[in-house]
């Protein structure tokens, strides 16, 4: 289990690592700054570099490889869009083919005697939709006052380290509840902190609820007072 969670915890650094690193390529990129779809546009990339990032990662069961891959993958897309942007094409019509450009420069053929096989149930490749879900909902593509790239990364990782511990999608479903309330950077930074605190607590006393039990307690839940309170008492409400 030891091995597993120190695997895990490295490909998580690394991942989450290529994640930050595209956020701020993508913030500073010309073409985002004065596109009014920015938001959309980067998340197309975010989605692109993760699944190459898995497929990479499927085949050589080798971090840094996967890594590498990311990064290569999310200097091709801004590359691409940058030249779409320039020539005033639609973008639109270009995202797919911005993909399929990308793939076929970061993703790396390899024969059928060569992809490595992981026979662990509970192995990183298992874990990966879970982390990549986590990600895509810490991002809070919906919230302009949230400073993506600006998110500690420690704190990213520790979310996603979660994953290994919980049997469904719990912290995903906890995270976009907690979203239904107004938060500016600092108050999400907050919240994200409070979440891992909280998801500890309940790990190490083995009382974490079923994504099933904690929606049926939200439903009986009254939201009326949400932006009343402190976020550490948000947090704990809606746990």
């Amino acid at each position: 289990m030891r091995k597993l969670i120190d695997e895990q915890n490295e490909y998580i650094q690394q991942y989450i690592n290529g994640v930050i690193k595209y956020m701020e390529f993508a913030t500073n990129a010309p073409f985002i700054l004065n596109n009014d779809k920015a938001t959309f546009v980067t998340s197309v990339g975010f989605r692109a570099i993760t699944h190459i990032c898995q497929m990479n990662y499927i085949h050589t069961r080798d971090v840094d490889t996967s890594h590498y891959s990311m990064q290569k993958a999310y200097l091709y897309y801004l590359e691409y869009m940058e030249q779409v942007s320039s020539s005033n094409m639609t973008t639109e019509l270009n995202h797919t083919d911005a993909i399929l450009f990308v793939y076929s420069k970061s993703l790396v053929n390899y024969s059928s005697d060569k992809i490595k096989t992981e026979t662990d149930k509970n192995s990183i490749v298992d874990n990966m939709a879970s982390i990549s879900k986590i990600t895509e909902t810490i991002l809070w593509w919906d919230n302009n006052k949230i400073i993506r790239e600006s998110l500690c990364s420690k704190l990213l990782c520790n979310l996603c380290s979660l994953s290994i511990y919980l049997k469904d999608d719990l912290l995903c479903a906890y995270i976009e509840y907690g979203q239904k309330r107004t938060m500016n950077n600092d108050e999400y930074a907050e919240f994200l902190a409070c979440t891992i605190k909280l998801f500890r607590e309940k790990i190490k006393t083995n009382s974490i609820l079923s994504v099933v039990q904690w929606t049926q307690n939200m439903i009986e839940h009254n939201s009326d007072e949400t932006n009343n309170m402190t976020i550490q008492k948000w947090c704990r409400t809606i746990m």
